[in-house]
């Protein structure tokens, strides 16, 4: 993140476009299958909203709408 501006390594092959409303969540649990070790569910926290303003192929750009203290490992999701 610099000058209010956040850059995610998702772009338009992943189905991103410039314009929409992402929210900005961090993973805080994962519950795992005792037996085989597997990622069953992933639990996560908001911790922002973020709207693209460039999109390219592989990545985007976008400003801060809401929230503070975006990692790197944070994960971004459509919310329209």
């Amino acid at each position: 993140m610099a000058g209010g501006q956040v850059i995610i390594n998702k772009g338009s092959q992943d189905g991103f476009r410039s314009g929409m409303t992402l929210s900005i969540e961090r993973v805080v649990r994962e519950v795992k299958d005792p037996a085989t070790g597997e990622v069953l569910r992933t639990i996560t926290s908001p911790v922002g909203q973020i709207e693209l303003t460039e999109v390219d192929p592989r990545s985007g750009i976008g400003r801060v709408v809401s929230g503070t203290g975006f990692r790197v490992g944070d994960r971004a999701v459509a919310v329209q």
